[in-house]
C-alpha cells in the first residue's frame, strides 16, 4: 500500500501538507466512483506539491488550487474549467457533478484499508483511487494538459460555420430572442436572450422559413432549447474568453511587482489563427491577452487601474508581456494549441 496519510487534522495547510498530513498523496490518482457508480471515460486528479491541482471529468479538464483545513479541502475559488459540448446526457452529468464538488469546502475521508479517499460535498460524494502507475515524480504546477480541440476538423480553412460552432452568441435583435421549445415560431417560448448572450450549441437544422439550432444555456438554469439560425453566430475567442468558456488550461510564469509566481490560464482559439489567453493573477485581477498568427497583438489592460499600455518581448519560445509593473511570460506552445 502507497504511504498516504495518517491523520487529517490539523490547522490550515496549503495542498502541499496533503501529501504528508492529509488524505492525498501528491500524484495522480482516478476518480473511480460517483456515489458508489463507475465513473465514465478516464476521470482522474492530479495534486501538486505546491497546492495546485487539474485533472479531467472524463469530457473537460479542469485546474485550481485549494487549502486543507480541519479534514476538508477548502477552495476559494471555483476552478478554471474547458467548456466543451460532452458527447451524451451521461458524461454531461458526471462533467458537471465533478466540477461543482470542486468549490468552496469539501470533505476529505481516508481508508487506510482499501486505500481510498472520498471527497464529499452536499450529495455528492467521489472515490479516489492511486493511479495504476505514478510518475517518478508528481507534476508541477507549469506542467499542462494536453489541449482539448474545439474543431471538428482543425484543418478547416476560413471562418467556423454556425453548425460546426461548439458556441454561438446571441446577435442583431432590437430586444431579445425568443428560445422556442422546438424548432418553429408556433413552438412554446421557453425563454429569451438579449444580443451578446453565449450559449453551448448542439447542432442545427433546416426549416422552412428559418433555420434552426439546438442552444443550451451556459449558466446554472441550464436553459434548453431552439433558436432562429439568422440570429446566431459562432462565439469568437475574445467572447469564449471573456466568459470563462476555454479550449485549453494551464498556467504560466507571472510576476506583479514582486516575487515570481505561478497564474491560472485558459486559452480559447479561432480556426483564423486568433489566439485570447486569459490570466488569473492570485489576487483575481484579470488579464486578456491577443495573438494573431501565434505574434502578440494587444491586451485589454481594463483591470490594470489606468488602462496602462503592454509592451511584449520575444525570449526564446516565450513572449513576455509587461503591464507597468506586472510581467507574464506566455508559451509558444499555449498561444499555438500545439
Amino acid at each position: 500500500m502507497r504511504p498516504i496519510l495518517r491523520t487529517l487534522s490539523g490547522t490550515a495547510a496549503a495542498l502541499t501538507a496533503l501529501a504528508a498530513n492529509a488524505a492525498l498523496e501528491a500524484g495522480e490518482w482516478q476518480i473511480a466512483s460517483i456515489d458508489g457508480a463507475a465513473t465514465l471515460g478516464e476521470a482522474r486528479i492530479v495534486f501538486a506539491p505546491d497546492g495546485t491541482f487539474s485533472g479531467s471529468t472524463g469530457c473537460n479538464r479542469f485546474r485550481g488550487s485549494g487549502v486543507v483545513d480541519g479534514g476538508a479541502l477548502v477552495i476559494d475559488s471555483p476552478p478554471v474549467t474547458t467548456l466543451m459540448a460532452c458527447p451524451d446526457a451521461a458524461l454531461t452529468a458526471q462533467d458537471d457533478r465533478i466540477v461543482a464538488l470542486f468549490a468552496g469546502r469539501t470533505n476529505l475521508a481516508f481508508d487506510p484499508f482499501a486505500d481510498r479517499v472520498t471527497l464529499t460535498r452536499g450529495d455528492t460524494t467521489l472515490t479516489l483511487v492511486p493511479a495504476g502507475t505514478a510518475a517518478a515524480e508528481p507534476p508541477g504546477p507549469a506542467d499542462p494538459l494536453p489541449p482539448d480541440p474545439i474543431l471538428p476538423d482543425p484543418s478547416l480553412p476560413g471562418p467556423l460555420s454556425l453548425a460546426d460552432a461548439p458556441f454561438v452568441t446571441v446577435f442583431g435583435v432590437s430586444d431579445h430572442l425568443n428560445i422556442h421549445a422546438a424548432p418553429g415560431t408556433a413552438s412554446e417560448v421557453v425563454a429569451k436572450a438579449p444580443s451578446g448572450t453565449l450559449f453551448r450549441n448542439k447542432g442545427c437544422q433546416t426549416g422552412e422559413a428559418h433555420d434552426w439550432c439546438n442552444i443550451v444555456s451556459l449558466d446554472a438554469s441550464g436553459t434548453e432549447g431552439w433558436a432562429a439560425a439568422d440570429y446566431l453566430e459562432p462565439a469568437a475567442a475574445a467572447t469564449r474568453a471573456g466568459a470563462g468558456v476555454f479550449d485549453r488550461i494551464g498556467s504560466l510564469a507571472c510576476t506583479d511587482g514582486g516575487a515570481a509566481t505561478k497564474c491560472d490560464a485558459g486559452v480559447a482559439y479561432d480556426p483564423d489563427g486568433t489566439t485570447v489567453v486569459a490570466v488569473f493573477r492570485p489576487d483575481g485581477v484579470q488579464r486578456l491577452f491577443t495573438f494573431v498568427d501565434g505574434s502578440f497583438a494587444f491586451a485589454d489592460t481594463s483591470q490594470a487601474g489606468g488602462g496602462f499600455d503592454a509592451t511584449a518581448a520575444r525570449a526564446g519560445d516565450v513572449t513576455v508581456v509587461t503591464i507597468e509593473g506586472e510581467r507574464y511570460d506566455i508559451p509558444d506552445d499555449l498561444v499555438s494549441g500545439q
